[in-house]
C-alpha cells in the first residue's frame, strides 16, 4: 500500500513538470490563438493603480475648482488714457514728474497740428506787363494797400478775420482784379502724455484735470 502511494506521487509530479513544459514552449503565434477574456470580465486592479487613479482625480478637481475662482483672464483690468495737450515742455514736464512721483510712468507724445492764423488777399503770378497794368489800376482807385512779391504775384492784404478779408476782396474784385482769398496757417507742436494703469490712478488723474481746464483726460485703447 506504502509503494502505491508512492507511486501516485510520481506520477502526479512528472504529469505537473510536463504541462509546465509545455506551456512555456508555446510559440508567440500560439499564444495569440488563445481564448479571449470574456466581455463581462473584468481586469484586476492593483491597490497601487487604485490609490494613482483616486489622486490623479482629485488634481483634476482642484484644478477645475481653482480655474472656476479665478479664471485665467482674471487679473487686474488695465486702463490706458492720454493726458493733454500741453503747448508747452516746461508745463508738460512738470506734470510728468507729478506723475512719476506718484508711482506712474506717463510716455511722452509729440502730436503737430495747423492753426489757422488769417486769411490773404492776392493775386497769382503774372509777367511784367500785367504787373504794370494792374497797378496803374490800383494807382487809379488810390488803393495803396498792396506789394509786389519777387516771384511776380501782388499781396492786396492780410487780415485776422473773415469778414475783414471778403471786404477787401469785394473792393478789388469791384476794381476789375481777379483777386484769390486764402486761408492762413501756422504749423505748432502739442504733447499728450499717455498713461497705463490700473485705474487706481484715474481720481487722482481727474482731479488733475479739473485744476488745469485746458487739459484733457482721454481713454484710449491698450495694445
Amino acid at each position: 500500500m506504502r509503494h502505491l502511494v508512492y507511486l501516485l506521487l510520481v506520477v502526479n509530479l512528472v504529469y505537473f513538470g510536463w504541462n509546465l513544459i509545455d506551456s512555456s514552449s508555446l510559440s508567440e503565434t500560439e499564444q495569440r490563438r488563445l481564448p479571449p477574456m470574456p466581455a463581462t470580465a473584468s481586469r484586476l486592479v492593483t491597490l497601487q493603480e487604485r490609490e494613482a487613479q483616486a489622486t490623479a482625480t482629485d488634481d483634476v478637481s482642484s484644478i477645475e475648482n481653482l480655474t472656476a475662482e479665478r479664471p485665467p483672464s482674471a487679473g487686474a483690468a488695465v486702463l490706458c488714457q492720454a493726458l493733454g495737450p500741453f503747448l508747452a515742455v516746461d508745463e508738460l514736464q512738470a506734470v510728468e514728474t507729478r506723475l512719476v512721483e506718484h508711482g506712474l510712468q506717463p510716455a511722452k507724445r509729440e502730436l503737430q497740428s495747423k492753426k489757422l492764423i488769417g486769411y490773404w488777399i492776392y493775386l497769382p503770378a503774372m509777367s511784367k506787363d500785367e504787373i504794370r497794368a494792374v497797378l496803374e489800376v490800383l494807382k487809379k482807385h488810390r488803393d495803396k494797400e498792396y506789394y509786389v512779391g519777387k516771384t511776380n504775384f501782388i499781396s492786396l492784404g492780410t487780415f485776422g478775420s473773415m469778414s475783414r478779408a471778403e471786404r477787401r476782396l469785394k473792393e478789388t474784385r469791384e476794381m476789375g482784379l481777379d483777386a484769390r482769398l486764402q486761408e492762413r496757417f501756422i504749423t505748432q507742436s502739442n504733447w499728450w502724455l499717455d498713461i497705463q494703469s490700473d485705474g487706481s490712478a484715474t481720481e487722482q488723474l481727474t482731479r488733475l484735470v479739473e485744476d488745469r481746464p485746458e487739459l484733457q483726460l482721454i481713454e484710449l485703447a491698450c495694445y
